[in-house]
């Protein structure tokens, strides 16, 4: 297969390169598409935990591990529950997915999976040219899922653009009694922060005595993997002793950009960014995989247009509140549990999730705004809008 030629070359298996294969492969405009998806790993293992609010059935029903209708929120002053309906708060673990991706990738007779490492991409006049460890290839279009390690430090070291890092630990825990209400999950639980931190824990329950405890920093704050298992610890001890002894199933740690640097401008017109190297990210919450399946649709609409395959796919009016959010949690880094309590108690879960989810109107957003106190939003507008620095 060395030197072959294809219509599309998909670089990446993750969330986006396989919702981008998927959708590909169900088209029937792409069935005489030569379609290759390229992939360093055999994607086996369940590496993450992706989940997502949506309404009614969904197109990822089938491997939805768990899902809730309701969730508790504790923040520094206030605790109460959320009624999330008409919304379920979705979980889908990663090896799953990619079983069920692979699975039907596989079977598309336009589609070639090849199990290498691209060491790199060049745009030709005509095609974009990519060579693996074990050989070169063409494609009319390619879509690129890798970030270059130095776009991560512009995006970190840039003063024009903001830079928060969500990482977490999480484990599967399972303890010897009953501790766990199976129908609500933990959406954010602020008692027990870092110090100097803007941190909580996150809680996926699968039954009463097993769940997902994650514990999650919004902040660019370096923290130990010993750092992280003695807060879990800690947590563990003061709120859920009742429990008793337990084992750790499983663990799984990760990092998330929340920028608002541009990382898809470095895209062209034969090589596409997508996924977190395509600003799909959204800067604000670090959530991804449900609005994938919109990225991909745009994609896929353009293209069959006749336009540029990028041509207008990112909203504009939400990346502009995404930089004041963060600008303000970047520079009152500890204050941002107040910022989320005042959103999760003065707002309907339906509107929140909502706006999360770009679906808003104008005036929807002013009902989530006005939750918060103006001047910090104020600043930050006057800030980077206006390059007043104080």
């Amino acid at each position: 297969m060395e030197g072959r030629h294809y219509d599309i070359a998909i670089i990446g298996a993750g969330a986006s390169g396989l919702q981008l294969a998927l959708a590909l492969s169900r088209d029937r405009y792409f069935d005489s598409s030569k379609i290759v998806v390229v992939e360093k790993d055999l994607k086996t293992e369940n590496d993450k935990t992706w989940c997502f609010w949506e309404e009614g059935i969904g197109k990822w029903d089938s491997i939805i591990h768990k899902s809730w209708r309701k969730a508790s929120f504790h923040g520094p002053n206030q605790d109460f529950s959320l009624d999330l309906s008409p919304f379920k708060y979705k979980m889908v673990r990663s090896v799953d997915f990619y079983d069920y991706a692979k699975k039907k990738v596989q079977q598309a007779p336009n589609i070639d999976w090849i199990i290498d490492e691209v060491n790199g991409i060049t745009e030709k006049r005509t095609t974009a040219e990519f060579d693996t460890k074990n050989g070169v290839y063409t494609a009319d279009l390619c879509f690129d899922s890798r970030i270059p390690f130095e776009l991560f430090d512009e995006a970190k070291n840039s003063n024009d653009h903001v830079y928060l890092a969500q990482h977490f630990k999480g484990k599967l825990v399972r303890f010897e009694n009953d501790v766990f209400n199976p129908e609500s999950f933990t959406m954010m639980d602020f008692r027990m922060p870092f110090k100097d931190s803007m941190s909580f824990m996150y809680i996926l329950p699968m039954s009463e005595n097993t769940a997902m405890l994650e514990f999650t920093f919004f902040s660019n704050l370096k923290v130990s993997d010993m750092e992280y298992d003695s807060c879990i610890e800690a947590y563990i001890q003061r709120f859920l002793k009742e429990g008793g002894s337990y084992e750790v199933l499983e663990s799984e740690s990760g990092l998330i950009p929340m920028t608002n640097f541009p990382f898809h401008r470095f895209s062209s017109n034969k090589i596409i960014k997508i996924g977190t190297a395509g600003s799909w990210v959204r800067p604000s919450t670090g959530y991804s995989f449900k609005s994938t399946e919109e990225y991909v649709r745009k994609l896929i609409a353009n293209i069959k247009l006749g336009k540029p395959a990028n041509h207008k796919i990112h909203n504009t009016k939400y990346w502009f509140y995404d930089t004041l959010m963060l600008d303000i949690l970047e520079r009152r880094n500890t204050e941002g549990a107040l910022f989320f309590e005042r959103m999760y108690n003065k707002n309907s879960p339906e509107l929140i999730f909502k706006f999360l989810g770009g679906q808003t109107s104008f005036l929807q957003d002013l009902k989530v705004m006005s939750s918060f106190n103006p001047l910090p939003f104020m600043k930050s507008i006057v800030r980077r809008y206006l390059g007043i620095r104080f």
